[in-house]
């Protein structure tokens, strides 16, 4: 890539996408409350579908969704430098980036619901499996005059595929969280822990190309000409998924993870693994409990550093080791939430109200 010259070099993509959804929602979900994020989505979906209805494109007009023939088309063609995907227009591209935070917002109502400690699980299931299913239906309903298409990700795209993803997450969390069968599970978190290392690997070096370098050639003819024409190729893939969830199982064991943050790594070594979280902390004197914020762990306990964010700003210092941290239940002991930060500090509360 890095020899490659300029037109060559393809600006944007899935990762691309998703860092850039992740920026845009982590700024509108720092400086707004839950109904200044519902407003924000709204907005962002019925915008994106006013600008590719009744923006006139030069030489097309204005209310065309047809490939090499809409807005979003026209405009990775004009002013998106680089290789595109597709030669003239990419799919991940300028402004279809639009509707796709608006797909980042909805997983953060999804985790907010989780979270929410009010509810029972089983209620979460339902809200869930509920929203999924309206979900789908308004966007099938939008479809309608909004045709449901990926590689412009139209606003009823990112409502259907919310709304089975919605589904999915709540039969996942009944039989997983609420009814606690989690064995047959143990193969989806080696992938989930490692997904973006997957993905690089499966770009740069390719499984499939791989396993075909195994079971392609005279064994892939075998098969094809003793089962069915193509069974080859599957044969092909199911050994190169095999070879994923090897390499995932490997990294999970062996406790490599390359990630942002999450709690997920909390449970897993709070000694080695990195952690980010947010805690309230019961201070010596026995005073109200305070935010300490976002608090990173690193390798070595006695190497530990601590990040505190407070109203007024951002500040570090070191931080006791584990062992000296109080046992949960026990006076000084840390709780990870934020149910009893003073009233004081509205922007660590902005979705208590």
């Amino acid at each position: 890539m890095v020899s490659e010259s300029w037109p060559d070099i393809r600006l944007l993509g899935v990762l691309n996408r998703i860092a850039l959804c992740y920026l845009f929602t982590s700024l509108l979900f720092l400086n707004l409350r839950l109904p200044g994020l519902i407003v924000a989505f709204v907005a962002i979906l019925a915008g994106y579908w006013a600008l590719m209805t009744f923006v006139p494109v030069p030489g097309i007009g204005v209310g065309s969704y047809a490939k090499d023939a809409n807005l979003a088309n026209w405009l990775d063609a004009q002013y998106l430098p680089g290789r595109k995907w597709n030669g003239a227009w990419d799919p991940e591209g300028l402004l279809s980036t639009l509707p796709a935070i608006g797909t980042c917002l909805l997983g953060v109502f999804a985790g907010l619901l989780l979270k929410e400690q009010s509810l029972y699980p089983h209620q979460k299931t339902l809200w869930l499996i509920g929203a999924g299913a309206a979900i789908i239906a308004l966007g099938v309903l939008w479809g309608l005059q909004f045709p449901i298409v990926k590689n412009i990700w139209t606003s009823s795209y990112v409502l259907v595929c919310a709304g089975l993803s919605a589904l999915l997450l709540g039969v996942f969390h009944q039989v997983i969280d609420a009814w606690g069968r989690k064995r047959w599970a143990t193969t989806f978190i080696w992938i989930g822990a490692s997904a973006i290392t997957l993905y690089l690997i499966n770009g740069i070096v390719g499984f499939q190309p791989l396993a075909t370098q195994l079971v392609g050639g005279d064994v892939g003819s075998f098969v094809d000409s003793h089962l069915t024409p193509g069974a080859g190729s599957l044969l092909a893939h199911s050994v190169g998924l095999l070879f994923a969830v090897a390499l995932a199982g490997f990294l999970y064991r062996r406790k490599i993870w390359a990630c942002v943050c999450g709690d997920f790594f909390n449970s897993i070594d709070p000694k080695r693994s990195f952690r980010l979280f947010c805690l309230t902390v019961q201070d010596g004197s026995g005073g109200a409990p305070h935010i300490v914020g976002t608090k990173t762990m690193r390798q070595e306990p006695a190497q530990v550093t601590r990040t505190e964010r407070f109203c007024g700003g951002i500040r570090s210092r070191p931080a006791p080791p584990l062992a000296a941290v109080p046992r949960h239940g026990q006076e000084g002991s840390p709780r990870r939430s934020s149910d009893d930060c003073p009233q004081s500090c509205p922007r660590l509360h902005r979705l208590a109200a």
